[in-house]
C-alpha cells in the first residue's frame, strides 16, 4: 500500500502522494516530487546535456548522437 503523504529529500517539502511519480510498475513513489524532477530536467537541458541515445541513430531534433550520449550537430 502507498503511502498519502511523503517528504521529497531535495526540497524538504511534506506533499501529498499525487505529487509523485510512481515507480517499479506503480509499487512505490518515486523520491523526488514531480516540481523538482521537472525543474532538474530543465536545469540540465539549460546546461546543455541532451537525452543519451547508445545507438547512435537519428533522433528528433533532427541531429545525432556520439557513444557517450553528446550531441552531433550535423547542420
Amino acid at each position: 500500500m502507498l503511502p498519502t503523504k511523503k517528504r521529497c529529500p531535495r526540497c524538504g517539502r511534506v506533499l501529498p502522494a499525487e505529487a509523485f511519480n510512481l515507480v517499479r510498475g506503480g509499487r512505490e513513489l518515486a523520491g523526488w516530487c514531480r516540481v523538482c524532477n521537472h525543474r532538474y530536467y530543465l536545469d540540465r537541458k539549460e546546461a546543455g546535456f541532451v537525452r543519451k541515445n547508445p545507438s547512435g541513430r537519428k533522433i528528433a531534433h533532427g541531429g545525432y548522437t556520439d557513444a557517450v550520449g553528446r550531441y552531433i550537430d550535423l547542420g
